[in-house]
C-alpha cells in the first residue's frame, strides 16, 4: 500500500517535470523559431519580392531609356541625312551655276594686218632706236611686241596696199618685207545678263572695222603730203563721228561681268584715236607720218582688246 502510494508520487513528479520542460520549451523555442522564421524566410521573401519588383521596374526604364536613345539617334541620322541632302544639292546647283550661267558665246571678228617690217629686235631700247631713225627719215613706225620685238613702218588692211608701198620702204631699208598678221575670231563667254551689252558691242565692233577698212584705204590711195587740206579735215571729221558713234554705241547699256575687261579696253582704245585725230587736225593735217602711226597703234591694238 505505502509501495503503491510512493510509486504514485515519484509518477506525478515525473509528470509535473515534464509539463515545466514542455513549457520551459515553449518559452524558448517560440521566440527562437520567430526570428529565424523571420531572419531564413520572412525577411528574405521580402527582400526577394522588392527585388523583384525594383528589376522589373529597372527593366521597363531600361526599355523606356533604350527606345528614347533610338529615337534621338533616328532623328540626329534623319537630321544629317538632310544636311548632307541639302549640301549635296548646294554644291551641284554651284557646280551647275556656270554653265547655266555662260550660255552665249560673243565673237570678235577676225582681222588681217599687213605691215611693212624693217627690223626684229630681242629687246625693247633696239627697237625704240629703230623707231627714232624712221622717225628722222620723215616715216611713222610702230612696235609689234610680239614674240620679238618687230619694228614696222605702216600697216594695212589688204596686203595689196602694202605692196604699192613696199619698195619705197626699201629704197631706206633694203631688207624691208610685208609681215602678215592674222588675228582669228575670238570669243567671251557670257550670260543672259550680258545680252543686252553684246548686241551694242557687235554694233561698236561693226564700226571699228569699218574704220580700220576706210583708213586703210585713205592712206593708200593718197599722198598725203600733196593732198587738199579740206579732203583730209573732211575724212578726219568722217572717222572722228564714226568713233563717237562707237563709244556712244557701247556706253547705252552697262557692261556684264564677262565683258567688263572687253569694254574698258575697247572704249580706250577708240578715245586714243579719236583725240590724235583731233589734234592732228588742230596741228598739222599734212603729216603723213602721224596718220600713219595713230593708224598702226589703233589696228595692232585691236589684237588685245580681249
Amino acid at each position: 500500500m505505502r509501495r503503491n502510494r510512493t510509486k504514485t508520487r515519484s509518477k506525478n513528479k515525473k509528470g509535473s517535470l515534464t509539463i515545466i520542460v514542455l513549457i520551459a520549451a515553449l518559452f524558448i523555442g517560440a521566440p527562437l523559431i520567430g526570428f529565424l522564421g523571420t531572419k531564413y524566410i520572412l525577411i528574405p521573401k521580402i527582400f526577394n519580392d522588392r527585388e523583384s519588383t525594383a528589376s522589373g521596374n529597372v527593366s521597363q526604364n531600361t526599355e523606356n531609356t533604350t527606345e528614347e536613345l533610338r529615337k534621338k539617334i533616328e532623328n540626329k541620322i534623319s537630321e544629317s541625312d538632310n544636311k548632307n541632302n541639302e549640301t549635296q544639292q548646294s554644291k551641284e546647283e554651284l557646280k551647275e551655276e556656270p554653265v547655266e550661267k555662260k550660255l552665249h558665246n560673243f565673237e570678235i571678228p577676225a582681222l588681217s594686218i599687213y605691215s611693212i617690217q624693217v627690223g626684229s629686235f630681242d629687246n625693247r631700247e633696239h627697237a625704240q632706236k629703230q623707231v627714232e631713225n624712221l622717225n628722222e627719215k620723215g616715216l611713222g613706225g610702230y612696235i609689234v611686241d610680239t614674240d620679238r620685238f618687230r619694228v614696222v613702218t605702216m600697216s594695212f588692211t589688204e596686203r595689196s596696199d602694202a605692196e604699192k608701198f613696199k619698195e619705197e620702204i626699201q629704197n631706206h631699208y633694203s631688207d624691208a618685207f610685208i609681215s602678215p598678221r592674222e588675228l582669228s575670231i575670238r570669243s567671251i563667254n557670257y550670260g543672259d545678263e550680258g545680252k543686252k551689252y553684246s548686241e551694242v558691242a557687235g554694233k561698236g565692233l561693226d564700226e571699228l572695222k569699218k574704220y580700220y577698212e576706210n583708213f586703210s584705204k585713205f592712206l593708200a590711195s593718197k599722198e598725203i603730203s600733196n593732198s587738199n587740206s579740206n579732203e583730209i579735215i573732211q575724212f578726219i571729221d568722217s572717222e572722228v563721228n564714226r568713233l563717237e558713234k562707237i563709244t556712244n554705241t557701247i556706253s547705252e547699256v552697262s557692261p556684264s561681268e564677262e565683258f567688263a575687261n572687253f569694254n574698258n579696253k575697247i572704249t580706250n582704245l577708240v578715245n586714243t584715236s579719236k583725240e590724235k585725230l583731233i589734234k592732228v587736225k588742230e596741228s598739222n593735217i599734212s603729216d603723213e607720218k602721224q596718220l600713219f602711226e595713230i593708224f598702226m597703234e589703233s589696228i595692232n591694238s585691236y589684237a588685245d582688246i580681249v
